[in-house]
């Protein structure tokens, strides 16, 4: 509880539109909600808007690359103007399509 009033404190001094919780796991016990999903949630946080996101650690095998691309991507998608949006999606998607040769990689 002292460290979720923490948290609140710090997002009312900071004031972000969104904040990320790294792990499923971790918001579930920080939120005490045990059946929240991996996404928005539909609860904010002192005025900000809640994602649930994987944990980005290679230890956690539930979530391949192209998936944590699509999680992540989706925080960011929900902050910017459409255009932007569009237009990186297209960007994602190739580049996963088509990852960079080795000469690229230099």
């Amino acid at each position: 509880v002292a460290g979720w009033q923490a948290l609140q404190k710090k997002i009312r001094h900071y004031r972000p539109r969104t904040i990320a919780f790294l792990g499923i796991g971790a918001y579930r016990i920080a939120s005490g909600d045990r059946v929240a999903r991996i996404g928005p949630q539909e609860t904010a946080l002192a005025g900000a808007s809640v994602w649930a996101l994987p944990n980005p650690s290679g230890l956690n095998a539930h979530y391949q690359l192209p998936e944590l691309i699509e999680l992540y991507g989706g925080i960011r998608d929900a902050n910017a103007p459409a255009a932007a949006v569009e237009e990186e999606q297209r960007s994602r998607s190739e580049s996963v399509k088509t990852p960079a040769s080795p000469a690229q990689k230099k």
